[in-house]
């Protein structure tokens, strides 16, 4: 309190005693202060950094008035002192690099905007969801995001922003903070897109840097990867083969195991028919339904008409007599005759899906591509849904394929 601490007197000695006489000192009324700071090796790379402090008081009344003085201080003291060590071990300790570069056949204003606009990002990784704008619009500098990564919350702020050149950003996490540059060049085949991310690693994170390090390398490829396959995609061209293509399951976020349980797929089947013929089909699969052939669905179509985005489907499939699960579908995307995506629904699950038809010598060919996130009670299940999905839309691609090939061409065809 101020009655308190206006009865310490605060006496500085104005000269430097050597330490022999700074040790004899004695006079009363005085509290001798010591500060010691260690820096202990911890192998060639690493040390740990002691700041201690010890208090003496020449008499009894002296050491009462400091222990008063403590008590109201000493807590602040502390926590300068945590504040201080913090800051000189994020100064003095290099964060965790690591960079790469990627060919995207897309110009560089388009790979620039969907990276900058942190809500494209669950279209093509299927980690990534709940992303909500925090700040108004135009997207620039200090623009904020709040998004989920599995099962860890993130806020994802732009620090940089040079459309279509450059793009800076910083992603605030539990247990680590991100510091990403992009950088775009223009070239012949598309843009090339060159990345550093740095991690700020907090905690016991710390300890298992290496392995941080090496997981964030194979997540930044992994991302990229997709990005590039959904970019490509989108402007109709054929996608150079790359490991996003293959199955992918959700791998743990750095900040440690998820429990979402997303995971996606994709599949494609070569068709002898032609994109426009394809994407009809699909445009107006009810009037198919059921495929595959031996299921038991019933579909309905609102509103009528061309479908769009805004279209909505209402699927019920019978698993059991008397026991029938209800999906619902939005169409979320069309590039006629390129591309159709849909949101979908139920009980069960939740995801979303694209079907992409690629032109080629005679045909084309329709690639389906899913992700799916089971509700948290179907957790425990997620491989048993997994492979069952993969095996009914295996079943409904060759059976679309059976049906078109064995349909009459449409004028054009």
């Amino acid at each position: 309190t101020a009655s308190m601490l206006a009865d310490i007197t605060l006496k500085i000695q104005e000269t430097r005693p050597s330490p022999g006489d700074f040790a004899a000192f004695a006079a009363p009324g005085y509290v001798k202060i010591v500060l010691s700071v260690r820096a202990v090796p911890q192998g060639p790379d690493a040390a740990v950094l002691t700041v201690e402090t010890r208090v003496a008081a020449t008499d009894a009344a002296s050491a009462r008035r400091f222990r008063r003085y403590w008590r109201a201080i000493g807590p602040f003291s502390e926590l300068i002192r945590r504040i201080a060590l913090g800051m000189l071990t994020r100064e003095l300790d290099p964060p965790a690099r690591n960079s790469g570069e990627i060919l995207i056949g897309r110009p560089a204003e388009t790979v620039f905007d969907a990276v900058a606009d942190e809500r494209t990002e669950p279209r093509y990784n299927p980690q990534v969801r709940g992303v909500e704008l925090l700040t108004p619009e135009p997207l620039g500098v200090g623009t904020r995001f709040r998004a989920e990564a599995g099962s860890a919350a993130m806020t994802i702020e732009i620090t940089g922003y040079d459309r279509p050149r450059r793009f800076d950003s910083t992603t605030r996490m539990g247990a680590m903070d991100i510091d990403y540059t992009l950088t775009f060049e223009p070239v012949e085949a598309g843009t090339r897109m060159h990345w550093l991310f740095e991690l700020h690693l907090r905690g016991a994170l710390r300890a298992l840097r290496p392995a941080v390090e090496a997981l964030g390398r194979r997540q930044e490829r992994r991302n990229w990867a997709l990005l590039r396959r959904y970019l490509e995609s989108r402007s109709g061209a054929l996608m150079v083969p790359n490991d996003a293509d293959r199955e992918f399951r959700q791998t743990p976020c750095l900040t440690g195991p998820t429990n979402s349980g997303a995971f996606g797929f994709v599949s494609s089947v070569p068709i002898r028919r032609s994109q426009a013929d394809v994407f009809a089909f699909l445009s107006e699969v009810q009037d198919s339904e059921p495929i595959p052939r031996r299921a038991r669905v019933r579909m309905v179509k609102e509103p009528d008409g061309p479908t769009t985005v805004g279209t909505r489907w209402h699927e019920q499939v019978r698993l059991l007599p008397g026991c029938w699960l209800h999906v619902r579908s939005v169409v979320t995307e069309v590039e006629e005759p390129v591309r159709l995506g849909m949101d979908f629904s139920s009980c069960w699950f939740a995801g979303h899906t694209v079907y992409e038809m690629t032109p080629t010598t005679g045909g084309c060919v329709l690639r389906h591509r899913e992700v799916i996130r089971p509700r948290p009670w179907m957790s425990v299940a997620v491989g048993l849904l997994g492979r069952s999905r993969r095996r009914h839309v295996a079943e409904r691609l060759q059976d679309i394929k059976a049906v078109l090939e064995t349909q009459r061409p449409t004028p054009g065809s």
